[in-house]
């Protein structure tokens, strides 16, 4: 994955969540040619008390999100944003031209990793709002880097 990633936590609807996202999509945004927010949520099987991601489950979720963005970037002519981890769901956010495609690989992502269960969906958002007002932190959040 190229661009600028970075993480930091806060609160979604209440609850503590983690933020992971490509903030080089700042300077992009919104792109014309994407105007399909697409998610796929996973819901996690042994999240922390709190609802974030348990050391435990680290590598299968990491190996979902490997499998994962390719795929959809492939299929939905997409650009991943980056996730949020929060109520003991992971929900993976990307921009596409073609939302159809996206049952396709909710499909071929449940026959490789058949304990998790898959939710997918899309919502028109020509002006990126999701990623830019829902996933980009504000201005004072101290946003951890996270290495290439």
């Amino acid at each position: 994955m190229s661009g600028e990633w970075a993480s930091y936590i806060c609160n979604v609807n209440g609850k503590v969540a983690s933020i992971f996202l490509n903030l080089a999509l700042r300077i992009l945004a919104p792109d014309e040619s994407r105007p399909w927010l697409l998610f796929v949520k996973v819901r996690m099987k042994h999240p922390r008390p709190n609802g974030l991601s348990s050391p435990e489950e680290f590598d299968a979720l990491l190996s979902i999100e490997e499998k994962l963005v390719p795929l959809v970037e492939e299929l939905c002519g997409a650009e991943y944003a980056g996730s949020i981890t929060s109520q003991g769901h992971r929900e993976f956010y990307f921009y596409g031209s073609d939302p159809v495609a996206l049952k396709n690989a909710g499909r071929h992502m449940a026959t490789i990793f058949d304990m998790y269960k898959f939710k997918g969906g899309k919502k028109e958002d020509p002006t990126w709002r999701h990623f830019l007002l829902c996933m980009c932190p504000p201005d004072k959040t101290e946003l951890e880097a996270v290495p290439n």
